[in-house]
């Protein structure tokens, strides 16, 4: 969700932020380079360069000719395998969990099968604790010495702004707190637990994507999916646009006929009802 800062903290640990991602997307540059590409001042810059190095998230990557008179420029680079999180995909009947570093580098990856029943959110944070837990330990196994940042899911289904999940695909009534439901299990296992809704990942990845191949970022990006139903997500400079109810950009459940067949979310016609699979195959 889209947040102004409101501290001097908040506000440094966004620049923070900037530095960061400008380094991971775009590679080893100077703090020149840096400066002007993500817009702050070059004393700024490089005050906040000194901090992420001692995090050691970022190190000086050696000298490159500037090209004309003066000093040779030093270079920065990311130290992609100082962070790592444990990245997880929910479907109907499968778990798909990797470890990932700061540059998307999957390391350790498990595909493990679920039949939990319908209408019991329980059962799935049974089985996610389990292989989040699992695969938490292979982070730590595979990079000793490392910062866990967290476990991060991308469920189907809408996620409002509260951190509930809407998914008629598990039989659900109505918004669950899955990521709650997990931290219960999880404790400090795996560090912070955040969720986000399949199709809104999906598409800040093909954006970033974009972003790569062309060289600048697109100014937005629409995704669509149909794999159970019909998802979407909306990117608007960089950042997962969710509306303020957390479903911005969710046309599966937009009715488009209000005398058609009801739909488990409790409405008539959706749309997921005559363009989802289910209704075309």
């Amino acid at each position: 969700m889209r947040t102004a800062p409101e501290t001097p903290a908040d506000v440094r640990r966004h620049n923070l932020a900037r530095v960061l991602r400008h380094l991971s997307d775009h590679g080893p540059c100077s703090r020149g380079e840096a400066a002007a590409a993500t817009g702050l001042a070059h004393g700024s810059l490089t005050a906040l360069t000194a901090d992420l190095v001692g995090r050691g998230l970022v190190r000086e990557a050696g000298l490159v000719p500037g090209g004309g008179r003066g000093r040779p420029r030093r270079h920065l680079e990311t130290v992609p395998d100082r962070v790592v999180s444990v990245a997880v995909r929910v479907t109907r009947e499968r778990l798909h969990l990797a470890v990932a570093d700061l540059s998307g580098r999957l390391g350790h990856r498990s595909d493990v099968a679920h039949s939990t029943p319908d209408g019991d959110p329980g059962a799935l944070a049974d089985a996610l604790a389990a292989a989040v837990r699992e695969t938490a330990d292979a982070a730590r196994d595979a990079h000793p010495g490392a910062h866990l940042a967290g476990a991060f899911l991308a469920v189907p289904g809408p996620v409002t702004a509260g951190g509930r999940v809407f998914s008629t695909d598990f039989g659900w009534p109505g918004p669950v707190d899955l990521g709650a439901l997990l931290r219960d299990r999880l404790g400090e296992a795996a560090g912070p637990v955040t969720l986000a809704n399949d199709a809104n990942l999906a598409a800040l990845a093909e954006y970033r994507a974009l972003t790569v191949l062309r060289g600048a970022p697109p100014r937005s990006l629409a995704y669509l999916k149909a794999d159970v139903g019909v998802g979407g997500g909306l990117v608007v400079d960089g950042r997962i646009e969710a509306g303020g109810h957390g479903v911005a950009g969710e046309p599966g459940h937009m009715p488009v006929a209000f005398d058609g067949p009801p739909c488990p979310c409790g409405g008539r016609g959706c749309l997921a009802l005559y363009l989802g699979p289910e209704a075309l195959t």
